[in-house]
């Protein structure tokens, strides 16, 4: 280090530290020795992690852009080629398979297979290199089992970048014990979380031990800023409410993580019942002047409601009727006017009991 400073002490350059996720603390301290003794000099780092240094400002490079009203693509099938997840997904399969070409038949699979994989350069390339193999259509029906399926990188790419696998695990490796038992209860959460949910769904009872997996409701904040620094956490705050989420890649690897650890029931039941009490709370506001509030909060939390409903399902049916009959009123505004009602009758027949829907008078 004594001797690159010496050499850069009097130069006018950018120096480039590339991966330093792995080092970040022996990257963090020699940058800044060398920023203190060179006036001149100015460091770009690239790291899955922030160095935490005085002077550092942050870019995040976000994931490619990809379709997202992926029922609409064959009406534009001309205007896809213009997000850049699928000009890479198309660039990288023709290297591959000289003859494909975007079309209209192909371009639904292109767009889902672009949204799936949450516009990832590795995993859209990965994916494409099967194009080879297997159609779009094909490779698209696949996508559930993406982490066996994307595979066979280049072989002169460092191990971490072959496989889909081996680059979320070289991420997950560089967490401590505590983030990635926080990190695989998380996966329970459908779309976007808050603060209040994740301390309360993935934190542990007071009175139970679980050793070194035990996570307390006080530490969540901490840990969750720990995975955002890390970048395997978003965190989105234009709504005035901080709002969490993971994109669907990462989320499925941390459900791999939780059923492996045989916490899949206890987290979805800690789901459910926050979920629970979070629409008969909401309810009293969707029959009175805060109605457009109540419905807000609803749509907020509508993808992990649905979670809840459909886990409630097949484990707590009575629970399941208590929040269908809850939703009524949004269901009437919710997808459409017999969601609420489909909910019920689902929940009913569980719990064997009948229910009939009423007609509204004419």
């Amino acid at each position: 280090l004594q001797l690159l400073t010496t050499y850069l002490q009097s130069k006018h350059l950018l120096l480039v530290l590339d991966n330093c996720e792995h080092l970040v603390g022996v990257c963090a301290q020699a940058a800044t020795a060398l920023l203190c003794a060179c006036p001149h000099l100015r460091v770009l780092t690239t790291s899955r992690e922030v160095l935490g240094i005085a002077g550092e400002v942050l870019y995040h490079v976000l994931p490619l852009t990809p379709p997202r009203s992926v029922e609409n693509v064959v009406q534009r099938i001309w205007d896809i080629d213009s997000f850049d997840a699928v000009r890479l997904f198309v660039e990288r399969a023709c290297a591959v398979q000289p003859t494909f070409a975007l079309s209209e038949y192909n371009a639904q699979a292109v767009a889902h297979i672009c949204e799936r994989l949450d516009g990832i350069p590795l995993a859209l390339e990965l994916a494409a290199a099967r194009v080879r193999h297997l159609p779009p259509e094909q490779l698209a029906d696949r996508l559930n089992d993406r982490f066996r399926l994307l595979t066979g990188g280049s072989r002169t790419a460092l191990p971490r970048q072959q496989t889909l696998r081996a680059a979320l695990d070289w991420s997950h490796d560089l967490l401590s014990d505590m983030e990635r038992v926080l990190f695989r209860r998380l996966s329970v959460f459908a779309g976007s979380w808050s603060l209040a949910a994740a301390e309360q769904v993935t934190a542990d009872e007071a009175d139970v031990d679980h050793g070194r997996d035990h996570i307390d409701w006080k530490d969540v904040a901490n840990l969750l800023s720990a995975l955002i620094d890390k970048s395997l956490v978003v965190m989105d705050a234009s709504g005035g409410e901080a709002r969490y989420h993971i994109l669907e890649t990462v989320r499925a690897y941390a459900h791999e993580k939780c059923t492996a650890a045989g916490e899949v029931a206890s987290v979805c039941d800690a789901h459910l019942a926050f979920f629970h009490r979070f629409v008969l709370n909401v309810k009293p506001l969707l029959y009175g002047a805060e109605q457009i509030c109540g419905f807000e909060r609803l749509d907020r939390e509508v993808k992990n409601i649905q979670a809840a409903l459909e886990w409630a399902l097949t484990t707590q049916p009575m629970t399941l009727l208590e929040m269908a009959d809850a939703l009524q009123m949004y269901g009437q505004f919710w997808g459409s006017a017999s969601d609420g009602f489909r909910w019920v009758k689902a929940a009913s027949s569980a719990c064997g009991l009948r229910v009939q829907q009423s007609r509204p008078e004419q």
